[in-house]
């Protein structure tokens, strides 16, 4: 079960699952969009539109408005919740020769709000759209592959994105810095001495701290980039469902983690 969580302005988690979006503040979960369990491509009214494996990114542009990266359909979409209706936002849904492929993360730039960056997991691009005109251009390339993880700093807009078993900064100039990792495997250790199975997701905790969803090695694991070290964070049996992470959301008083094999835990607070 591949889930990202975020979070909407009332409280309640925003998730996908089995090809539909939902909200949940523990009590009530809300039907948002998608037929849950019915894969597609459908827009209009949001309880009829049908999705196409698009757990992996979306971004809220406005307390009504949701972008999302439809996988499977190859586009990103938007979801009005007013108007309780979706729309195609940017690519071109269903065309081999969209813009988009495969893209796994989106953050609403906070640098920029008009302006949302989109990674895409087999191509190494950070692309940028305009919300107003939807113009799709390259915020920085690399040749690294496996993209799954993009973070911004809120205190000085530094962009971060998870490559395999890797943590980069993408410089000012668009150069991509290696901040912890080394080969694949598992060892708590310096930066860059600190080996990683498959980082799933990361997020700042505080600053110049991630947490890091490590899934093939069951862990979440700290990265103390002003201490220099990766260490446990939160070890658990690999029988624990958060054991396998895909994807962390942090609220002022709770951590909330999805998992492949199980829904979404809240693990502290």
């Amino acid at each position: 079960m591949h889930m990202q969580v975020d979070m909407l302005q009332n409280d309640n988690i925003l998730y996908f699952h089995n090809h539909a979006l939902f909200s949940d503040n523990s009590i009530t979960r809300v039907h948002v969009a998608g037929v849950e369990g019915t894969a597609g491509y459908r827009e209009g009214a949001t309880a009829n539109a049908l999705f196409k494996n698009p757990w992996h990114a979306f971004t809220q542009i406005s307390c009504t408005e949701i972008i999302v990266s439809d996988h499977g359909n190859r586009c990103l979409r938007m979801i009005d919740r007013i108007a309780e209706t979706t729309s195609e936002f940017s690519g071109t849904c269903g065309s081999d020769t969209s813009a988009f492929d495969h893209a796994t993360k989106m953050i609403l730039d906070k640098t920029d709000t008009r302006r949302i960056l989109v990674i895409e997991k087999f191509l190494g691009s950070v692309k940028a759209i305009d919300i107003d005109s939807r113009h799709v251009s390259i915020f920085a390339q690399s040749d690294f592959s496996y993209f799954h993880c993009l973070i911004q700093d809120i205190n000085n807009g530094n962009i971060y994105v998870c490559a395999a078993h890797k943590l980069y900064q993408i410089s000012h100039d668009g150069e991509f810095v290696r901040v912890a990792g080394s080969v694949r495997g598992f060892s708590d250790s310096t930066l860059h001495q600190s080996q990683f199975e498959a980082i799933m997701d990361a997020i700042l905790i505080m600053p110049q701290t991630f947490l890091v969803a490590d899934r093939n090695n069951h862990k979440l694991r700290l990265v103390d980039v002003d201490a220099d070290e990766v260490k446990a964070f939160n070890a658990c049996p690999d029988v624990e469902p958060e054991c396998s992470p895909n994807s962390l959301l942090m609220t002022k008083d709770s951590l909330y983690v999805s998992s492949q094999v199980s829904p979404i835990r809240k693990i502290t607070s």
